[in-house]
């Protein structure tokens, strides 16, 4: 110890200890057939049907798409269109951030933050838990969109107009 000359060794966390080579793997695995799984999206999402509880949509076209989810143009049998968000969580932590999304959907109620109308949790043939969470459709984008589009043309988002939507 300390008063004999050997220095005491500090104790590592649990939780850093508990994520060791083999989590890693799992995690690069995880990467590749999400970004494997995006490549055969690309050619089957047009005839791509799917279902949110009692809803049958058809995939119209991928929207967007990052990490391990993707955003669909999807229309129901009324041919009316929605924002389909589908999240492939493959480890526990990422089914508990995909939970913890739709709760903070279901949570506020504002006129601009998007609403949640729908959303579903499917298991697949791997074990990974497939979230799909359905919301409206804006067709000029958002207001992310709408900044960019702004910062293009050289202006910015009046400060009264920017008081509104978070008023």
């Amino acid at each position: 110890d300390a008063h004999h000359g050997t220095p005491r060794r500090k104790r590592q966390s649990t939780h850093m200890s508990a994520y060791g080579p083999l989590a890693m793997v799992a995690d690069v695995l995880s990467g590749i057939y999400a970004w494997v799984t995006s490549l055969c999206c690309a050619v089957t999402c047009s005839t791509q049907s799917m279902q949110v509880n009692e809803r049958n949509l058809r995939v119209v076209k991928l929207l967007a798409e990052g990490g391990f989810s993707f955003v669909y143009l999807v229309e129901d049998d009324e041919k009316k269109k929605y924002a389909l968000k589908k999240v492939l969580a493959q480890l526990p932590e990422a089914s508990e951030l995909a939970r913890w999304e739709v709760q903070v959907h279901q949570s506020f109620k504002h006129a601009n933050l998007m609403p949640l109308i729908d959303h579903a949790v499917v298991s697949t043939a791997s074990g990974a838990e497939e979230f799909r969470l359905l919301m409206p459709l804006y067709p000029d984008g958002t207001l992310l969109d709408l900044a960019v589009r702004l910062m293009e043309g050289g202006k910015r988002l009046e400060e009264g107009r920017g008081l509104h939507l978070f008023a």
